[in-house]
């Protein structure tokens, strides 16, 4: 988990809050400013080292001919594959992580670059040059992206909403949310927030922000992405086995060590139980965590809630 803060128009920093974000990120924190000649902007972030955990790749990462700077919030578990094939496009990377990978990939591609990232995210790509925010949300909307116009062409975001506050004349419940206490469900699937002034961009959207204005497009649908299933419930049995070791397989790619939450419940016993029959037969992959098999439980005394 990492924290970006970011705001575009804005001359004042005074309101800039990235400590607001620090319990988010505690490895670093870092903030770059544009020139006092260029369009006001900040871009804030604070850092989980999972992969890759030198300096070099913290963020906000700029590119070496100065032209984008880049905050992120995730991971993408098939970031080595996606970096041999940039890689044999010509591309050169500086660091060993999934951040360069997915920016490189974006300044290429632009948002379809996200068809081909197998992970979770949320991230702002800043274009000095063409004065250009680009934003990004994974396909369920795993990591957050929370943002508010301040006046008519000023925008802020974060990955909290309390870490827009300071920009806000006022914090005011939300009078819409009267509308999805009725519906729960359809509230994650809005862009609606419980503070007024603030909304989110939704799951598997994108957005582009340019001249004051900001605009959001659909890049997944998982109607358009549904899987051909065989009548057999062998055969379906042995596709979900191979679907769901690989899930766990990729996501053991750390330079740290990983830790499982066990609750007692089929689903964390199953990932637990993979990672064991994946460590003690041999299937070790590259960049794969070398202290993987780390339980945790949590027990509260007195509670029927154990």
């Amino acid at each position: 988990m990492c924290g970006l803060i970011g705001s575009i128009g804005f001359k004042d920093s005074s309101k800039f809050n990235i400590e607001s974000l620090k319990h988010r990120g505690p490895d670093s924190k870092g903030k770059w400013s544009s020139k006092d000649n260029e369009f006001p902007v900040e871009l804030g972030h604070t850092r989980l080292a999972i992969l890759d955990l030198t300096n070099a790749a913290n963020q906000p990462f700029v590119t070496k001919d100065g032209r984008y700077v880049f905050v992120y919030n995730g991971e993408i578990y098939n970031f080595l594959e996606l970096r041999s094939e940039l890689e044999s496009e010509g591309q050169v990377f500086h660091t060993k992580g999934d951040t360069e990978v997915l920016l490189k990939g974006l300044i290429l591609e632009g948002p379809s670059f996200q068809l081909r990232c197998n992970g979770m995210w949320s991230f702002c790509l800043w274009d000095i040059k063409e004065k250009t925010a680009l934003f990004g949300r994974d396909r369920f909307g795993k990591k957050p992206l929370f943002y508010s116009f301040i006046g008519s062409n000023k925008l802020v975001f974060a990955s909290e909403m309390k870490a827009i506050f300071s920009f806000l004349n006022t914090i005011q419940p939300n009078h819409k949310i009267s509308i999805y206490l009725q519906k729960l469900f359809d509230y994650e699937s809005s862009e609606e927030c419980v503070i007024a002034g603030i909304k989110r961009l939704q799951p598997g959207h994108y957005a582009i922000y340019k001249n004051g204005k900001f605009e959001s497009k659909r890049w997944w649908n998982t109607l358009d992405h549904l899987e051909e299933v065989s009548y057999s419930y062998e055969e379906q049995v042995e596709r979900w086995r191979e679907i769901f070791l690989d899930a766990v397989k990729i996501r053991m790619r750390s330079d740290v060590s990983i830790g499982t939450a066990l609750s007692g419940g089929l689903d964390s016993s199953a990932i637990f139980s993979a990672m064991n029959n994946l460590t003690n037969n041999g299937n070790n992959q590259v960049r794969q965590s070398k202290d993987c098999q780390n339980g945790f439980c949590a027990h509260y005394p007195g509670s029927s809630l154990d």
